[in-house]
């Protein structure tokens, strides 16, 4: 029996949704149904084709004339919270200090096929300091189950997901798209994070605050991820890997300022300049490589999702302070944050230690500055 899921169980939870949907007379409950049900057939067909690339057409529409900027990004855009928003200009700020001189090399090719890789994750588990997690890793990674697919892809964009779904009962489905490098087995421990600590979630929405903390587990997983494979790797494939971490964090600060000063600019213009852009990043300093397709493909993502991801990597940045000095407590102080629903997400923080946005960014300073190799 190999690691994958069972189309049979696939299309019998899809049914199970549409008669949910069907039964169900509330507007916004129905849009998630919706939304479950689409991401089930998008499941059964990564099994008939073991090729997760398919997009879902949307006609978009377009608050502009030169059809730059999606009027659902701009929407999303305005749900950001005025303080996270803040908190994304001012991490953007900091790279006007970044300096890149990394060499970069190629991550070396393995031949772990997918058992190894469960091994590794399981060690990767016993290693955690908290049994309850890998009791639950365990349990998700039972074959019988059927929650773990493996395929082969040459998309570097999105290596992982995890399918969540809470009903008839909570069921989290992974999926792992293999680069065939020590990343895969980054890549299945923060997909399985994500399983274990989602299973309160289940009413945290994109327009809650703790929304912005939901990546939380995967950033700081692919910190223990790291740590975890110091024992086991060579140094420079452990540098390749912080590298990459520290440049994506740097993207995605990049992308939302992008995206903030395009809205900016438009809901004062009614249009989107280049060169008005432009003017915006150096004035904070910040250098940018900015051209039409870099704007219209940025301008594509979601600035809540980007802000998501953004957010919870500052915050892991501050509880791998904490690890340093103490593992299990900062691995507590995950627990406690995630658990939190509440909107005072910056209370929340404060109570677990988090203080990147009252000192700062001292430690986002000091990532950016692991840049220079000099």
């Amino acid at each position: 029996m190999e690691y994958s899921w069972d189309i049979t169980t696939i299309k019998k939870h899809k049914k199970y949704y549409e008669h949910l949907l069907r039964t169900t007379k509330e507007e916004e409950n129905r849009l998630s149904i919706k939304e479950k049900i689409s991401d089930l057939e998008e499941m059964k067909q990564i099994i008939i084709k073991s090729d997760s690339k398919l997009p879902r057409r949307n006609k978009i529409r377009y608050a502009d004339k030169e059809k730059r900027l999606p009027l659902n990004i701009m929407n999303d855009f305005f749900y950001v919270h005025p303080k996270i928003e803040k908190v994304m200009i001012d991490s953007t700020k900091c790279l006007s200090d970044m300096i890149d001189t990394y060499d970069n090399i190629n991550l070396p090719q393995n031949n772990l096929n997918d058992e190894e890789l469960v091994e590794i994750a399981m060690d990767f588990a016993s290693w955690i300091p908290d049994p309850k997690y890998k009791k639950a890793v365990e349990t998700y990674l039972n074959k019988e189950r059927h929650l773990l697919h493996f395929i082969r892809t040459e998309d570097k964009e999105e290596i992982g997901l995890t399918y969540l779904f809470y009903h008839p009962h909570y069921i989290p489905y992974f999926l792992i798209k293999k680069q065939n490098t020590i990343e895969d087995a980054s890549t299945l421990n923060h997909e399985l994070s994500h399983g274990v600590f989602y299973q309160s979630d289940y009413h945290t929405t994109p327009y809650s605050n703790h929304y912005y903390l939901t990546e939380l587990e995967g950033s700081f997983f692919d910190f223990l991820s790291l740590e975890y494979l110091k024992e086991r790797e060579e140094k420079s494939i452990i540098e390749e890997l912080e590298y990459e971490s520290v440049i994506t964090a740097c993207n995605n600060f990049l992308d939302f300022y992008l995206i903030d000063s395009s809205i900016r600019q438009y809901a004062k213009t009614q249009r989107i300049s280049l060169e008005g852009i432009q003017k915006s990043f150096l004035k904070e300093g910040v250098e940018y490589s900015l051209n039409d397709g870099i704007l219209n493909m940025t301008l594509q993502e979601n600035p809540r999702n980007i802000a998501r991801y953004a957010f919870s990597y500052l915050t892991s940045l501050d509880l791998e302070m904490i690890y340093n000095q103490d593992r299990e407590y900062a691995f507590y102080l995950l627990k406690n944050i995630r658990k939190n629903k509440t909107e005072n997400i910056f209370g929340n923080l404060r109570e677990n230690q988090i203080t990147f946005m009252d000192d700062g960014y001292n430690n986002w300073k000091k990532k950016i500055k692991t840049l220079d190799k000099r």
